[in-house]
């Protein structure tokens, strides 16, 4: 019945959320386009976890994501992963960050489609747009040398260097 009434609700707000979604689709894809920029000034690192989080974003804005779409995550989780074993990695602070994340795709891939018949929600959005996010933020760490390392995200952060 509550699933009822909230499908009612969402119907009536169908505009607001369709402007709400581009709105909130635009902040990525700016980042994206940044990051997509400066590929070829950048090492293999940088471009893989750039891929691995346009894979990640084009789960969170694809109109219509099915459960069966997110083994295309698994990909980007394998490029993301591969980053944190390589030599000259930078990233070990944020391990356990990935870690989480991981977890979280793997707990609710199991439970997203019996809580979104329930609720009209696919819970896994959420989670995908935070890792999205964290790929695009582990790739400008991993890469030093670039002015966007400059940025902090919340999820990332860049050691503060002290000036001469």
């Amino acid at each position: 019945m509550f699933a009822y009434y909230l499908g009612l609700a969402l119907r009536s707000l169908k505009r607001n959320v369709v402007l709400t979604v581009l709105m909130i689709a635009a902040i990525p894809l700016i980042f994206l386009i940044i990051s997509w920029w400066k590929l070829d000034r950048a090492g293999e690192a940088y471009r893989r976890l750039v891929w691995a989080s346009t894979v990640t974003w084009t789960m969170v804005i694809n109109i219509y994501m099915g459960i069966y779409d997110v083994v295309l995550v698994a990909l980007a989780l394998l490029w993301t992963a591969d980053m944190f074993y390589r030599q000259d990695n930078r990233l070990e602070t944020s391990y356990p960050t990935f870690k989480l994340l991981v977890f979280l795709v793997l707990l609710l891939t199991w439970l997203t489609q019996p809580l979104a018949r329930l609720t009209g929600f696919q819970i896994i959005t959420p989670v995908l747009f935070v890792l999205a996010a964290f790929q695009l933020a582990l790739a400008w760490k991993a890469t030093p040398g670039l002015p966007a390392t400059r940025l902090r995200f919340g999820l990332v952060s860049t050691p503060h260097q002290p000036e001469a």
